[in-house]
């Protein structure tokens, strides 16, 4: 039996692109329900559950300093 490798790479194909389209369509609503959600609180309850819950994130830790130089366009590494 031959294998029509053509035809496994446009089916390869058309699930990456099922997949992709699956996860843009998860991140739309995600974001949909947060800017609903926007409407709905006054900007002032919208910033302090914001702040509350990035209080509830842990916070990511470096290795070493980060120095800004005088200009504030790059950042150099110690």
């Amino acid at each position: 039996m031959e294998v029509n490798y053509n035809i496994l790479i446009l089916c390869g194909i058309c699930i990456f692109f099922l997949i992709v389209n699956a996860v843009q369509m998860w991140q739309n609503a995600k974001r949909e329900r947060e800017l609903f959600d926007r409407l709905l609180l006054s900007n002032e309850e919208y910033l302090n559950n914001r702040v509350r819950m990035s209080l509830k994130t842990e916070k990511t830790q470096y290795i070493g300093e980060i120095d800004a130089d005088k200009t504030g366009d790059e950042l150099s590494v110690d």
